[in-house]
């Protein structure tokens, strides 16, 4: 499923005007395979309700978000 988010969201980096979020079962080993990889990534430190999340950007500048769900959620 997709949906839309308004351009003033916050959710997209500066200038750019889509992101993606990916479902990912084990967070913390997607972060560690990304950054072997040389990727930067930001991980979110706080927990929240629906998972834990993490960020890095595209080689295009375009904003990727893992996501690992928590709770109802799973």
């Amino acid at each position: 499923m997709f949906s839309g988010l308004s351009g003033e969201s916050g959710h997209f980096p500066p200038g750019k005007s889509w992101a993606v979020t990916f479902r990912v079962r084990d967070l913390t080993a997607m972060i560690d395979q990304l950054e072997a990889a040389g990727v930067a990534v930001t991980r979110d430190p706080e927990i929240y309700p629906n998972g834990s999340f993490a960020t890095l950007i595209d080689p295009e500048g375009n904003g990727i978000q893992l996501w690992e769900p928590a709770g109802s959620d799973t």
